[in-house]
């Protein structure tokens, strides 16, 4: 092999953590690891190589069904973050990052009968992977900068609860059936309510996370997760009682968001619903996309994913 060449190679867990200790929140080995707990032994760490410099590294989900082997960005994470060794900008960045989509585009097909990966809104250079034949699409998110100011129609929704209370609270049993109630009617997850459940008592505890409380007259009515790392946060399954959610108790929850934003970048996590895009647009961030690349083995696999997944990804 020229030493030139590039390649990506299966590494363990360990030394991913050892390589991404300045990963940002979403590729951080924090969480992978609490992954690790909800899905043992389906995380596969990946090196990234140029001959035997080490360039980046990344980590995504594999599973088998029917016989079928897949690969996808990790469950419960907006998007597959890559983690270079060393800053890199510019002609630079990019010329790296088409060779690693490419190489990963390639080792794919090897090893899996379908893929399916979202990037994040920093690296939308998906060329390498249509020039392979993948199949590609954009999802939606909005970013906002500092704190603002409620407009007229987010405080009317305010005034529809008023006394409502906002707080930071440990993840309690009680929460625990929130959870069971709000996905009672849609699980736009497919997972079950007591994994998600522990999983944010898990982000909780890493202190990767805070879990915010909507209550009125005492009662637990929404919570929402805000993700925190460094100068970035993310607002990240939002849950509301189904008897509540015309009174949109979630504006309160991100209006008090909002109020300690000055500092931070608050990424909301996707928009690809209507009613989610009027929610979430009515803050006022700034419209950003992310792409999402899709390949299948086969025509039949293709019509199926397509088929089970025909609702689309609801932004959360």
């Amino acid at each position: 092999m020229p030493m030139s060449a590039y390649r990506l190679d299966q590494i363990a867990a360990k030394q991913y953590k050892l390589q991404a200790e300045e990963a940002e929140l979403l590729a951080a080995p924090a969480w992978a690891e609490i992954l690790e707990l909800l899905f043992p032994e389906s995380m596969v760490y990946l090196a990234f190589y140029k001959g035997d410099e080490p360039l980046a590294v990344l980590f995504l989900q594999q599973r088998r069904r029917l016989g079928v082997a897949q690969i996808h960005t990790p469950l419960l994470t907006p998007w597959t973050a890559v983690t270079w060794q060393q800053p890199r900008s510019g002609h630079d960045l990019r010329r790296h990052h088409l060779h690693l989509t490419a190489t990963l585009a390639a080792w794919t097909q090897r090893h899996y009968h379908q893929a399916a990966f979202k990037f994040a809104p920093t690296a939308p250079d998906i060329r390498s992977f249509q020039w392979a034949g993948w199949s590609s699409r954009w999802r939606y998110s909005y970013q906002l900068e500092g704190s603002r100011e409620a407009d007229a129609a987010l405080r009317k929704k305010l005034r529809r609860l008023p006394d409502l209370a906002v707080t930071v609270e440990e993840p309690t049993p009680v929460l625990g059936e929130v959870i069971t109630a709000a996905l009672a009617e849609h699980n736009f997850t497919n997972l079950p309510p007591d994994l998600l459940f522990r999983w944010i008592r898990e982000l909780v505890a890493a202190g990767l996370a805070h879990c915010l409380v909507a209550r009125h007259d005492g009662q637990v009515v929404a919570l929402q997760l805000l993700l925190e790392r460094g100068s970035w946060r993310g607002l990240w399954l939002q849950l509301t009682l189904p008897r509540q959610r015309a009174a949109t108790p979630g504006t309160h929850l991100v209006e008090a968001i909002l109020q300690t934003n000055e500092g931070y970048t608050l990424d909301f996590l996707g928009a690809d619903d209507p009613g989610i895009d009027e929610h979430k647009s009515a803050f006022g961030g700034e419209l950003t996309c992310y792409p999402e690349v899709l390949w299948f083995r086969n025509g039949w696999l293709r019509s199926y994913y397509f088929r089970r997944h025909r609702s689309g990804h609801r932004g959360r």
